[in-house]
């Protein structure tokens, strides 16, 4: 088609197209996955904090156990190295137990040199000081920052009063979370790629029949009101429907404008028939001259006459 000096360029449909494919594909599916991330989170974290605590009550049990078996209030390091070494989330590496008794001093950790030393989460300080005041805390699961790390502690408290804790952090009890979520947005970035190839597609198959008649167009206003809308398929959408009401549009035009040259050649032969009209007329009004001319001649002639007798 040819371009006209001025003329704005336009963009392209299949490109508005997938735009608003890509668009919409997006928008739908961060949403869904949003949504769907959202609920797996709370339901990774219920799960967890359930096994925790049933962590913390299965460790209560065993070492109670193992005291009531030796008859002391406390084990050796060993003895609960020997109790609580396996204690963890399956899949969960930061997990751990720990145990604290009541003034808050570490009676076990996995971590041998903490043993002996008091206690720095917040939380079970916090338990060391209701225990102290005589108050008797609910076992629970809480979460809390560890030097910046968000973590999660279930403890239970036994009947000795000293503190079993369960810890995990946060980042690894929702690494799988995380992958997930990976795996979810290259997911969604293929699709993404896949429906604009689709898009492409359509939209160019779309926009096809459309130049074609833009093509026709065109002609037509070029002055060629015979052009071919041979090269637009019929269909039976809005773009056939087009085709067909330019076809009718075009054969209209043409009836007007062989309506308009049957009067053209009208008016041309009536302004022959004028113009020879106007010619007799002239002829006519010539010989009338002459004619006056000579009339008057003659009685010119006959005053001379009369002056000479």
């Amino acid at each position: 088609m040819r371009k006209h000096s001025g003329e704005k360029k336009r963009g392209s449909l299949a490109t508005k197209i997938i735009l608003v494919v890509c668009a919409a594909v997006i928008v739908s599916n961060v949403f869904s996955i949003t949504f769907v991330l959202r609920g797996a989170r709370s339901q990774i974290l219920a799960s967890v904090k359930t096994t925790m605590m049933d962590l913390a009550e299965s460790s209560d049990m065993l070492v109670e156990n193992a005291m009531n078996a030796s008859d002391q209030d406390q084990l050796t390091y060993d003895a609960y190295l020997s109790l609580l070494k396996d204690v963890k989330i399956d899949n969960v590496d930061s997990s751990y137990v720990y145990l604290v008794n009541e003034d808050g001093t570490m009676l076990y950790h996995p971590t041998e040199e903490k043993v002996g030393q008091p206690v720095e989460n917040v939380v079970v300080a916090g338990l060391v000081k209701q225990l102290q005041n005589g108050e008797h805390p609910g076992n629970a699961v809480v979460d809390y920052d560890f030097h910046g790390t968000t973590k999660y502690a279930a403890y239970c408290i036994m009947s000795n009063n000293d503190i079993v804790v369960v810890s995990a952090d946060e980042s690894d009890v929702l690494s799988g979370l995380h992958q997930v979520s990976a795996t979810a947005f290259g997911v969604l970035v293929g699709i993404v790629l896949v429906m604009c190839v689709i898009a492409y597609i359509v939209g160019k198959r779309m926009a096809k029949p459309l130049v074609k008649l833009g093509n026709v167009v065109e002609q037509m206003a070029e002055g060629n009101l015979n052009a071919s809308f041979d090269g637009v398929k019929d269909s039976n959408d809005e773009i056939g429907l087009i085709k067909v009401r330019m076809q009718h549009m075009a054969t209209m035009l043409s009836d007007i404008v062989e309506k308009i040259r049957e009067a053209s050649d009208h008016m041309t032969a009536s302004s022959w028939e004028l113009n020879e009209t106007s010619e007799q007329t002239l002829s006519a009004n010539g010989e009338i001259s002459r004619a006056v001319q000579d009339v008057a001649e003659g009685s010119t002639n006959r005053a001379t006459s009369i002056m000479d007798i």
